[in-house]
């Protein structure tokens, strides 16, 4: 943690505890920044297995500063690990991204060779490990993540009806869309006002995001369709991280302040998931 308001120690439930390391100074704290700490982390995770009743029988990292942690613990304490990806650096890089930590890629390839199991959150990330970093798909396995309800179905039916209660089946979902909305037809009215919508990007505000891509491509339209493009939100990021990528973004967009003030750019930084 680099917040140091947060518990150093919570009980979830009666089989699961997390005890959090101290990174940094206190505040917020760029992922970019947490490999510097890894012999300091490496050193208080041991102290902290080591005061337990007995050492863990499998370790479980999750992308590659993790995977560092997990290949040198399973060495020294003659543990197996399983990894999971995320994302990869080789992968990323091929596709355009830019790699702001060029030693990633060399870390990544011996946490996957050392790894017992390798999860994979699609064919292609699986496909990924074995063309660019030589991994036997013998142990890779695509296990997906969870997807909640909520985003397995659109919010809205072709006329606007909302997505009830989940509990409703599907049928009746579309029996209740039918009853009460059916007579406001979307095409049957000549008023424009339900396309009146915005784009939307969420996600952390940096380069290899693609944001700068998408500030670039949306300003295009813009440019091209003036009042008929729909306005751009940007939603996550620090301020800080806001105004690294406004200021780059000044380059192409120069009258990006302008924009902001006539709402058709609208920051909204990190947001809760009731802010969502």
């Amino acid at each position: 943690k680099s917040m140091q308001a947060l518990p150093q120690e919570e009980q979830y439930n009666s089989s699961c505890k997390i005890i959090r390391l101290i990174n940094g100074e206190d505040g917020s704290m760029s992922k970019l920044e947490l490999h510097k700490y890894h012999t300091e982390n490496l050193n208080n995770i041991l102290k902290i297995v080591k005061e337990q009743e007995s050492l863990p029988r499998i370790i479980h990292s999750v992308y590659w500063n993790s995977g560092r942690l997990a290949m040198e613990l399973s060495a020294r304490l003659n543990i197996p690990y399983v990894h999971s990806v995320i994302s990869n650096s080789r992968g990323r890089v091929k596709r355009g991204a830019k790699e702001p930590l060029l030693q990633r890629e060399h870390y990544e390839q011996d946490i996957y060779n050392h790894a017992s199991i390798i999860l994979c959150v699609s064919e292609d990330e699986k496909k990924d490990l074995t063309d660019f970093y030589g991994i036997s798909a013998d142990k890779l396995i695509v296990c997906g993540q969870f997807i909640a309800q909520p985003f397995q179905s659109p919010a809205h039916d072709a006329n606007g009806f909302p997505r009830l209660n989940s509990k409703l089946t599907e049928q009746e979902q579309r029996l209740a869309a039918e009853l009460y909305n059916n007579a406001v037809h979307i095409q049957e009215t000549s008023d424009k006002f339900w396309l009146y919508k915005a784009f939307t990007y969420l996600g952390r505000m940096d380069e290899n995001k693609g944001v700068i891509q998408i500030l670039q491509a949306w300003y295009a339209l813009n440019r091209s369709y003036k009042t008929q493009c729909p306005p751009l939100w940007m939603v996550g990021g620090s301020v800080s991280e806001i105004v690294s990528i406004r200021n780059k973004a000044k380059k192409y967009i120069p009258e990006l302040p302008a924009l902001e003030e006539n709402h058709r750019l609208v920051w909204w930084g990190y947001l809760d998931v009731d802010g969502l």
